[in-house]
Parts: C-alpha cells; sequence; structure tokens
C-alpha cells in the first residue's frame, strides 16, 4: 500500500511537469555542444490530421539530424515514464489497456494546448507519446526477461551489448555531422538551392519552423547582425558570419534577404553567432 501511495505521488508530480513542458510550452534553452535550441514558446499553424506528415521531414533529415532527432526523440522520452508508472498502479493492466489509456492521455494533451491557444493540434505528436508510453511499458515487461537470459546466456549478453554499441556509436555520428558547418567558400552567405525546381515540386508551403512560430521575429537589420524580439518580449541581438547558414521554404536567400518582421528560428553558440537561420512561413 505504501508502495503504491509512492507511486501516486510520483505521477502527480510527473504530470505536472508533462503539462508545464509538452502544453505550457515552459521549456529552457536547450544546449548542445556551443550550440542553443529554443523550442518554447506558443506555436501558430495549421493542425495536423495525417500521420507522419511532420514526423517525416525530421526523419529525412529535412531540418538537420540534431534538430529532428531532439524533436522526435523529445516526445517519444517526455512520455516514457507513464508508462513505467502504470504497471505500478495497475498490477492487473495489459498491453491493450495501457496502449488505450495513452491514447486518450496524449489526445488530452493536445487537446489542452488547442484549448488555451498555446499550441496547434498535431496527430504525429500523439503517436510519438503514445508510442513513449508503450516504450515505458515495455521496458517494465521485457527488461527483467532480457536480463535473466543475459544472465544466463552470455550470447544474450553480447548480442545487446553488441546492439547497444552500435545504436550508441550512431548516435554520436549523427550528433557530429549535424553540428558540422556546410562547406562554402570564403565569404560565401548563400545557400545552394533547398531543391531543384526544374525536377521537384513547389517547397513554398513548407514552413521550416515546423508550425512553432520561431524563435522571434526580426525587428531591425544591421551589418552582419539583426534583432529579434522573442517570444517573451525579450529582444536579442543576434551576430551573423560568412559560415550562418540561412535557409527559407523555396529560395537561395543571403542576410540581405532578412528584413524586419520576419519570423526566424535560429540555432546559436554562446556568444550569441548564429549558425543557422531558418526563416519561418507567414
Amino acid at each position: 500500500m505504501k508502495y503504491k501511495s509512492v507511486a501516486v505521488l510520483f505521477l502527480l508530480v510527473y504530470i505536472l511537469l508533462l503539462f508545464k513542458v509538452l502544453v505550457f510550452k515552459d521549456v529552457p534553452l536547450i544546449r548542445v555542444g556551443g550550440l542553443m535550441f529554443d523550442f518554447g514558446g506558443t506555436q501558430e499553424d495549421t493542425p495536423n490530421f495525417v500521420p507522419f506528415k511532420t514526423i517525416w521531414p525530421y526523419l529525412s533529415g529535412e531540418f538537420g539530424l540534431l534538430i529532428g532527432g531532439l524533436n522526435i526523440a523529445g516526445n517519444i522520452i517526455f512520455l516514457i515514464p507513464l508508462g513505467l508508472l502504470l504497471p505500478q498502479l495497475f498490477s492487473r493492466i495489459n498491453q491493450l489497456r495501457v496502449l488505450l489509456i495513452a491514447a486518450f492521455f496524449c489526445l488530452g494533451i493536445e487537446l489542452t494546448q488547442v484549448y488555451f491557444k498555446i499550441g496547434i493540434f498535431d496527430i504525429d505528436d500523439v503517436l510519438l507519446n503514445v508510442l513513449g508510453v508503450m516504450v515505458g511499458y515495455w521496458m517494465v515487461v521485457y527488461l527483467p526477461v532480457v536480463w535473466g537470459k543475459m544472465r544466463a546466456d552470455r550470447k544474450w549478453m553480447l548480442g545487446v551489448i553488441l546492439l547497444s554499441s552500435i545504436g550508441t556509436a550512431l548516435s554520436v555520428y549523427s550528433i557530429v555531422e549535424s553540428l558540422k558547418p556546410p562547406a562554402m567558400g570564403p565569404g560565401e552567405l548563400m545557400l545552394r538551392p533547398l531543391s531543384d525546381p526544374a525536377t521537384e515540386s513547389p517547397t513554398a508551403d513548407k514552413d521550416l519552423c515546423g508550425g512553432t512560430g520561431g524563435t522571434g521575429v526580426i525587428t531591425a537589420m544591421g551589418s552582419n547582425a539583426f534583432t529579434i524580439r522573442k517570444k517573451d518580449g525579450m529582444t536579442q541581438t543576434i551576430k551573423l558570419t560568412a559560415k550562418t547558414v540561412i535557409k527559407a521554404a523555396s529560395d537561395e536567400i543571403s542576410s540581405g534577404d532578412l528584413k524586419p518582421g520576419m519570423r526566424v528560428t535560429l540555432v546559436i553558440d554562446d556568444t550569441e553567432t548564429a549558425a543557422l537561420v531558418l526563416v519561418c512561413n507567414e
């Protein structure tokens, strides 16, 4: 009884933290190496009811492996604790019941965002969140089985170690590759086209900010720098260099194409120098 009470307390605290992060977007800057990512603030875009419509661009590396990995992994990892706690609270719960609870709970998260006008409904977020709950449940159910087999048979232990090593190596490789600056000549700031207009369909309707509304809106331009007003009302001056990557949905752009009023998502280092500028669709 005492153990179950502790599990209930953990569940309540976890749900409060979950709503703080996923619903109300109260997320601090995320630092990876010298780069900072801002995923907080409200989101403004049309709802997505098509499965994998927003997941696929992240999986294909359209926004970079690191950004895609953070978005997908974040939506999964945040819900794993719920899957871990449910078997502790309900001893007779099975996989189907966990799946139903996960579906209703994650739909509730999305609808709460819509109700408070803090975010948009995205069925892909629901799918990733449900997967996170199921991963937590599978860990409770299957990890003891795998651990028992590892202790009884060295082949199982070697197999698990090998798979873990491969997964870790691939993750490290992806992060290192995503942090590398693009190959550009001295003083070059423009990008190659995001797509070849002669062979691909127009991409003008793509939102590189993924419906988040960006880190902020540009309020003033200067030489090799610009000022943005962030979602919290604070202003920040962002420096540009020859290595800064600037992306728009369909056009080659340079720093000269950036204008006040544009919403942008930024990846910056500790000196507030932009490594990547994504121009959001209006």
